[in-house]
């Protein structure tokens, strides 16, 4: 089964990129969200 996923991942690319182009976003966006909301929490 990986090696049939491997080989559809070397002939269309495209399917790979946005699921993780995505993934990478919604990381990033969490993140971002987690610094802020602990920003203003931990007021000094």
């Amino acid at each position: 089964m990986v090696y049939e996923a491997q080989q559809s991942m070397s002939a269309t690319p495209q399917l790979v990129l946005w699921p993780a182009l995505a993934l990478l976003v919604t990381v990033l966006s969490f993140n971002l969200l987690g610094e802020s909301i602990r920003d203003e929490v931990n007021t000094r």
